[in-house]
């Protein structure tokens, strides 16, 4: 017997869309009441993207400004924001200083960016990690209660097995979905977002010839995701048959 129909006679199966809008709405009203450390978690989110494009420029500018005139855009940019916000610095900005304070200069700043980008991204594993948890057990709570209140010709129907795997595992895999997942979308959406930006500013010619190669791999994710989330699928509804037979069939070996 294939393996689809083994699933079409699981009865929990889900029919629904590739993209299934309104069942992503339901996930995220577990997150609703822990909206501060979800506000919170976007912001290291941005802080982490703009983190992360910095030391491109760093280097674009450490080129310019070191070894060469010094009049690239990624060097004028630095060098006016730091004359702005680094006291002690001469008229002439970072030009003015020697070649090798100025390496050292760089150095520095490309130190400073790894260390915060470091923190960042471990105050913001750690806080969605902690919502993760706090929303699998809100979620498994519901489900504890709810199985509580089922009449005694349910537990007749489905096996036991099933039940600890929908409960546990399945429920356990939403808790990737606020603390992998969401944030690994929303800093890759801002990296993609700033890098964009800065390769369309710095050269805008070949910003676009860069970019060429996005339509392509948007369209093998779609035809991805839509493969990977039936075999996903089914993958989950074979585990569930697995623990329901050994449930069922080892329960009195002892």
């Amino acid at each position: 017997m294939s393996d689809a129909s083994l699933l079409e006679r699981d009865d929990d199966v889900i029919r629904a869309a590739v993209w299934d809008l309104p069942l992503l709405t339901r996930m995220l009203r577990y997150a609703k009441p822990y909206w501060r450390r979800v506000l919170a978690g976007l912001g290291f989110v941005a802080i982490s993207s703009g983190l992360f494009v910095l030391p491109p420029l760093l280097i674009g500018a450490l080129v310019d400004a070191v070894f060469g005139a010094g009049d690239g855009l990624p060097a004028r940019a630095i060098s006016d924001f730091l004359s702005a916000v680094v006291p002690g610095l001469p008229d002439g900005g970072i030009a003015a200083l020697a070649p090798v304070t100025r390496l050292w200069f760089f150095a520095g700043l490309f130190f400073v960016a790894r260390v915060l980008t470091f923190f960042v991204d471990w105050g913001n594993g750690y806080l969605l990690a902690v919502l993760g948890q706090k929303v699998v057990f809100d979620i498994r709570t519901q489900v504890f209660r709810h199985i509580h209140a089922l009449d005694l010709a349910f537990f007749h129907r489905s096996p036991v097995g099933r039940l600890v795997t929908r409960t546990t595992n399945d429920v356990g895999a939403v808790e990737e979905l606020f603390s992998v997942a969401l944030v690994t979308i929303l800093k890759d959406i801002g990296m993609l977002a700033g890098i964009t930006t800065v390769l369309l500013v710095v050269n805008f010619r070949l910003g676009l010839v860069a970019l060429s190669v996005v339509p392509p791999i948007i369209l093998a994710t779609l035809i991805f995701r839509a493969v990977s989330r039936a075999a996903w699928r089914r993958w989950r509804a074979a585990i569930s048959r697995l623990n329901a037979f050994l449930a069922e069939s080892l329960s009195g070996v002892r």
